[in-house]
C-alpha cells in the first residue's frame, strides 16, 4: 500500500477499482500512485535488494515532481523508476525533477560516510512540511542531528508561528526570491507558504533560508526553555541592539510590527524589485486580489483609532499609489521610500488643522513626511 493525502491506499485494489476514472480534471487513481504500483510490482518480479531504501528515494522525487508527473512523461518517469527500484541507480535519472534527483545523491553520499545519521535523516525527510526535500538544511554531520530534532520541536510549536516569523527575520533575511518582483516569506497562520519557502527551489537558491533557519535551530537545539520564549527572546534582544543604530533598515520595521507578518500566503512584492519601504503583503498569490501594504497596514493598527480609518485593503500593480483615508475628513496617508505622503483633506472645514499638523511636523509643501535615510550595504 502507499499514501494519497495522509491516508494509506492499497494500490492494487484501488488501481482494479478507480483506474482510468477522474473527478474533474484529475485522475481518482493518479501518477504518484501508478509509479508506486509500478515500482512495487518490479520489485516482486525481480525480488530487488533494499526495496525500502529505494522506495523512500522514490516517494522523494514524486513528492518533489509535482510539475513532471504528466501523461506525456509517462515511459521517461517509468525508465527511471526502472533505474532505481532494479539498479539503485540515480545517474541518468532524467524526468523526476532535477534539484531533488541532485539531493538524494547528496544524501545518498552524507549517508555512506555517517550511517549513524540515517535514522534522524529519514524522520526529518517524513516531516510534513517537507516530504522528502531537505535542502533547506545543510548537510553537514557536525551539526545535521541536532538541527533535524530543533525542526521537529521548532514546527510543532504551531502556535508561535507569528513569533517565528519575527525570530526569523531577527537573524536575517531568509525569503526566498521567487522572481525579479515576488520574495516567499513563511507565514504568521499557514503552513503551506512553510513548505513553499524550504522546498520548491533548488539547493543553491535556497541558500538564504538555509544559512537563516540553521542559526535559529542551533539556538533552539541550544536551550531547554519553550519555543515560544525562545523565539521572543531572539526578536527583543535584536530590537534592543538595533535601538542605538543610526539607521533602521525595512526588517526591524517587520520584526517591530507583527501586523506586517500576517500574510496568509507568505508572498511580499517589492515595488522596485527589492524588498524595502514600497512592499505589498499578499494575502492570496496574486496582485489582482485584495492584498495589504505591510507598512499602511502597521500604522493602521498600531493607531488605536482603527474606526476612523477605511479598512486599507489595495488591489492592483505594486506600483500603483497605495493611499490609507481617514473616515471623516478625507485626508489620505500613503508610504514611498522617502517617507510619508500626506494628500490633503478635500473638505476646507478641515485644511486649517490640516496644515497646522503639518507645520507641527515639518511635513514640507509637497506633502512629504521625511524620514531620516542614511545608506548602508547599498
Amino acid at each position: 500500500y502507499g499514501t494519497q493525502g495522509g491516508t494509506e491506499v492499497y494500490l492494487f485494489s484501488a488501481c482494479c477499482q478507480t483506474y482510468g476514472q477522474a473527478r474533474g480534471r484529475n485522475r481518482v487513481f493518479g501518477w504518484p500512485q501508478t509509479i508506486l504500483l509500478y515500482a512495487v510490482l518490479l520489485h516482486r518480479i525481480h525480488r530487488t535488494a533494499d526495496f525500502t531504501r529505494r522506495l523512500r528515494v522514490l516517494r522523494n522525487l514524486i513528492e518533489a515532481s509535482s510539475n513532471e508527473l504528466r501523461l506525456e512523461k509517462m515511459p521517461e518517469l517509468l525508465a527511471d523508476v526502472h533505474s532505481i527500484v532494479i539498479d539503485g541507480a540515480l545517474e541518468g535519472v532524467s524526468g523526476f525533477n532535477q534539484a531533488q534527483v541532485a539531493d538524494e545523491k547528496l544524501k545518498h553520499e552524507l549517508l555512506s560516510k555517517n550511517p549513524s545519521l540515517e535514522l534522524n535523516l529519514f524522520h526529518l525527510e517524513d516531516h510534513q512540511l517537507l516530504r522528502g526535500c531537505v535542502a533547506a538544511f545543510e548537510l553537514d554531520e557536525a551539526v545535521f542531528d541536532k538541527r533535524a530534532g530543533a525542526f521537529h520541536k521548532l514546527f510543532a510549536a504551531t502556535e508561535c508561528l507569528p513569533s517565528l516569523t519575527g525570530a526569523l527575520l531577527a537573524i536575517g533575511d531568509y525569503s526566498r526570491q521567487i522572481n525579479t518582483r515576488l520574495f516567499q516569506f513563511g507565514s504568521s497562520s499557514n503552513l503551506a507558504p512553510w513548505r513553499e519557502l524550504l522546498t520548491a527551489a533548488n539547493r543553491p537558491n535556497l541558500s538564504a533560508p538555509r544559512v537563516v533557519l540553521g542559526h535559529l535551530l542551533d539556538v533552539v537545539a541550544s536551550t531547554e526553555v519553550d519555543v515560544g520564549s525562545i523565539l521572543g527572546k531572539i526578536q527583543q534582544d535584536w530590537l534592543d541592539a538595533a535601538a542605538g543604530a543610526p539607521g533602521l533598515g525595512w526588517r526591524w520595521y517587520f520584526v517591530k510590527y507583527p501586523a506586517m507578518r500576517e500574510s496568509r500566503s507568505g508572498i511580499y512584492v517589492g515595488s522596485n524589485g527589492l524588498l524595502g519601504y514600497s512592499v505589498c503583503m499578499l494575502n492570496k498569490s496574486q496582485l489582482n486580489s485584495w492584498y495589504r501594504d505591510p507598512y499602511l497596514y502597521a500604522i493602521y493598527r498600531e493607531s488605536g483609532v482603527e474606526n476612523s480609518i477605511e479598512d486599507p485593503w489595495f488591489t492592483g500593480h505594486e506600483t500603483e499609489s497605495r493611499w490609507m483615508r481617514l473616515t471623516k475628513s478625507g485626508t489620505e496617508l500613503r508610504c514611498v521610500a522617502e517617507g510619508l505622503v500626506l494628500r490633503p483633506p478635500p473638505l476646507t472645514s478641515h485644511v486649517e488643522a490640516f496644515s497646522r499638523i503639518c507645520a507641527q511636523h515639518g511635513v514640507g509643501a509637497d506633502g512629504v513626511l521625511q524620514v531620516p535615510q542614511i545608506e548602508s550595504e547599498g
